[in-house]
């Protein structure tokens, strides 16, 4: 059995919606009573990486986010999504968060978590450890998001911490991307099913 269709069966065995699904063009809130989980990872100059991702309530409200920069195959973007995403959930399990929904804007990175793509060794490694843990955590849905509904996960991302440091905001916005969460929830009507 290959380590995708392996993958794949974790997948169906637990019951997840692993669906690749394009959201809108900006920032949706998540169904009520659900949270979702933003992710995006940035490339640095030097070499370094940016990981980045925050976690939203269904009225738009900043419960977990995180930062963190490190060294990391720059040619390889499906991995580097990966561990950002991978780098949310410990987070998320570490603060004994349920989230139900995880964007990214690496459509590789969906697939993979579907099971429909066969990434390298490292990244379905990665995808791996991602489907072990989101069981747990209750996740439904793994969905692709552009870029433009992503942008607080792509400004923590990009944001120029020291390498080898980690930034971590609980129920608090950070401030370096502040504004984009503001106008995200200003710009989405309030869930009222």
């Amino acid at each position: 059995m290959s380590l995708v269709s392996d993958l794949a069966d974790r997948s169906a065995v637990r019951g997840k919606r692993a669906m690749a699904t394009t959201s809108d063009f900006r920032w949706s809130r998540p169904p009520t009573g659900h949270t979702k989980m933003n992710i995006d990872a940035g490339v640095f100059p030097d070499g370094s990486v940016g990981l980045g991702f925050i976690v939203c309530d269904d009225e738009g409200r900043a419960l977990l986010a995180g930062v963190k920069r490190v060294f990391a195959p720059p040619d390889n973007s499906t991995l580097i999504e990966a561990m950002t995403l991978r780098f949310g959930i410990e987070q998320a399990s570490r603060h004994d968060m349920r989230i139900q929904i995880f964007e990214s804007d690496s459509k590789n990175l969906i697939k993979c978590l579907k099971g429909s793509y066969s990434g390298d060794v490292a990244t379905m490694v990665v995808v791996g450890y991602i489907l072990d843990w989101a069981g747990p955590m209750d996740a439904e849905e793994f969905v692709f998001a552009s870029r433009n509904s992503n942008r607080v996960a792509n400004c923590l991302a990009q944001w120029d911490p020291s390498l080898n440091s980690m930034y971590v905001w609980i129920d608090e916005t950070p401030p370096c991307c502040n504004s984009f969460l503001v106008d995200d929830v200003r710009r989405e009507p309030l869930n009222l099913d």
